[in-house]
């Protein structure tokens, strides 16, 4: 971070030598060079400032530019102002270079701590302080064996939160999903809690054992319905959800420049990345800067997209969005409907200093609506936040997506405008059924 140089000023060094060079190849061999560059030196380099800030605001300069008081002493004038101009534009990109590189050292810094970080959380997780519920791991055991499930083992642990885990090694393991639909009402049935399998097949399968890792799941159970339509053969939307450590839930919509298959690949680029981010552990805003970065530096031609993200924790029901060029988001409360916005550039245009994040607090019912810009057709246009109004709090997601992106339609053809990709997200909160957490009851550790 202390080598990471944050400062963007001019470099008064780069100043300094494109105006020497300049004197060195136009004026060293003129006949008043002593003159101008010597006796008359504060005067001289006083009007070559005042060039640079023409240039700056003009991007050139022109012989009508140059004062009167220096036209009239200067013999060699428009080979010295070609020279300059020259050098000018050489000097615009050295600063554009040296912007990039300070932007990549910046980034250098985030990465580090970011993966610091990672190290650190995972380093006080091997340290923290677990308990075994070994009278739970028991029962557990003799119920599957009732069931005529081999476990060969079972651990069950809690940890200084008092949230459980439970691992299980069966023998002859033929069906992970068969598995694990039998064994969860067992668990819940011991430790009180629901819990979920955070993988779509068994952790580890070896010589005919297999290990399913059994986590406590949150007290907020999220529902996602997604409506989708493209323009064309291939939309430029993408979308993806995240399930994060922490119970954290990640939705994101990113709709690409244009339409087609070049915009399908920038979205789906930053999906993907984003996705990869989050799940290695990196703050959402950083990802989000990086990512950034990928597309600004990727290629000389315009490449962008917009970035349409909230993080939902489903322990407490907190929201947080970044939008990075995205339409308005909704949430649905109980007793009213709230709209988030902001004026912000799409991802790959500029470099990002800040990321702005926008908190809010769901509960049980919540909904929260999410669309990519084909949707409104304008800022000014509240017919959707008229609907989520309207309709009743216990509309399911998916039919809610489906009703605004059906009215986006109806309404695109009445007024004769051709339907741009669009895409609708809706993603509802419940409480789940006996999800809470249980204090740790030290029995061996």
């Amino acid at each position: 971070e202390e080598i990471s140089d944050k400062e963007s000023s001019t470099d008064m060094t780069d100043i300094s030598l494109m105006f020497d060079t300049a004197a060195d190849r136009i004026c060293k061999s003129c006949d008043r060079a002593g003159y101008c560059w010597q006796k008359d030196f504060n005067a001289t380099y006083a009007t070559m400032f005042k060039f640079l800030e023409i240039m700056e605001r003009n991007g050139g300069l022109r012989l009508e530019d140059v004062p009167k008081s220096f036209s009239d002493k200067c013999i060699r004038l428009l080979p010295l102002i070609t020279e300059i101009n020259r050098l000018f534009e050489v000097y615009k990109v050295n600063t554009s270079w040296k912007g990039k590189l300070r932007e990549n050292r910046e980034l250098t810094t985030q990465q580090f701590s970011q993966i610091s970080r990672i190290i650190k959380n995972a380093a006080e997780e091997i340290c923290d302080e677990k308990t075994f519920n070994i009278a739970a791991a028991d029962e557990i055991k003799e119920a599957l064996s009732n069931m005529g499930i081999a476990a060969e083992r079972v651990d069950v642990v809690c940890d200084r939160n008092g949230k459980y885990s439970v691992e299980i090694s069966i023998l002859n393991c033929e069906d992970f999903d068969l598995c694990r639909k039998r064994i969860k009402p067992i668990i819940r049935k011991v430790l009180g809690i629901n819990v979920a399998t955070p993988y779509s097949r068994c952790e580890d399968r070896h010589d005919g054992r297999c290990k399913i890792c059994f986590c406590q799941i949150e007290g907020f159970e999220p529902a996602i319905g997604v409506a989708s339509m493209a323009k064309g053969a291939e939309s430029g939307d993408k979308h993806c959800a995240n399930y994060l450590a922490g119970g954290k839930l990640a939705v994101t919509i990113s709709d690409g420049m244009g339409t087609g298959h070049a915009a399908a690949r920038e979205s789906s680029a930053i999906v993907r990345l984003l996705g990869s981010f989050l799940d290695a552990g990196f703050d959402k805003a950083v990802a989000v800067k990086l990512v950034n970065s990928v597309m600004v530096m990727k290629s000389a031609r315009d490449a962008f997209a917009t970035v349409d993200m909230c993080v939902i924790d489903l322990y407490t029901g907190q929201v947080e969005f970044i939008k990075n060029g995205a339409e308005a988001s909704y949430i649905k409360h109980h007793e009213y409907t709230e709209t988030v916005r902001t004026a912000s550039l799409p991802i790959g245009i500029v470099s990002i200093n800040d990321i702005e994040t926008f908190a809010r607090t769901l509960e049980s019912g919540s909904l929260v609506v999410m669309t990519s810009d084909g949707v409104v057709s304008s800022p000014e246009d509240s017919w959707i936040r008229e609907m989520i109004e309207a309709v009743d709090i216990s509309i399911s997601p998916n039919d809610l997506a489906k009703l605004i992106l059906d009215e986006a339609t109806r309404r695109n053809a009445a007024k004769g405008t051709e339907n741009d990709d669009m895409t609708v997200i809706c993603v509802k909160l419940t409480d789940r059924a006996g999800a809470k957490y249980n204090p740790p009851v030290k029995l061996a550790s």
